[in-house]
Formats: C-alpha cells, structure tokens, sequence
C-alpha cells in the first residue's frame, strides 16, 4: 500500500511548503499538521483529543494546503452545528 502512496522519493519541504504549514498551525491551533513530500496525498492535520472530546472528525488529509485548509474550515463549520446542537 505504502508503494501506491508514493510519488516520488522523500524530499525536504520547500519554503512555500514550509509557510503554508505554519499558516495552518497558526489559523488551527486544536491540530496537529503533517507534510510528507513525494506522496500522493502529502498534506494530513489530525485533531488533538482529549478526555473532553465529544466526536467528530480527527483526520483529513488533502493534496494541497489550500484543500486542506477548505477541508478544516468544514470540520469547524460541523462542530459548530453539533456544538449548537448539544446546547
């Protein structure tokens, strides 16, 4: 499976990369960021959960960061709708 994933041998991000990923730190600070470039889907954020973690989505992965930035402000959008739910 690990084959099929891989693009591409392993390289260093560049620096557009680099500032991307810190732009995504910055604007979600509840996720952890991933970049893996030379794989197909190299870009992943993984919410961090705690004993107060009430469900929802904890992983997206995405090809570029502006997909995966569209993916999280989704997932903010959901657990605002579950959060106004529960109230």
């Amino acid at each position: 499976m690990e084959k099929l994933l891989q693009q591409a041998g392993p390289r260093e991000p560049s620096p557009e990369e680099q500032t991307a990923l810190a732009e995504l730190r910055a604007e979600f600070p509840g996720w952890c960021f991933g970049l893996t470039p030379g794989r197909l889907i190299p870009w992943d954020a993984k919410r961090r959960r705690g004993v107060s973690w009430c469900g929802g989505v904890w992983a997206v992965e995405a090809t570029t960061p502006e997909d995966l930035r569209e993916l999280l402000d989704e997932c903010v959008a959901l657990d605002r709708q579950h959060a106004g739910a529960r109230s």
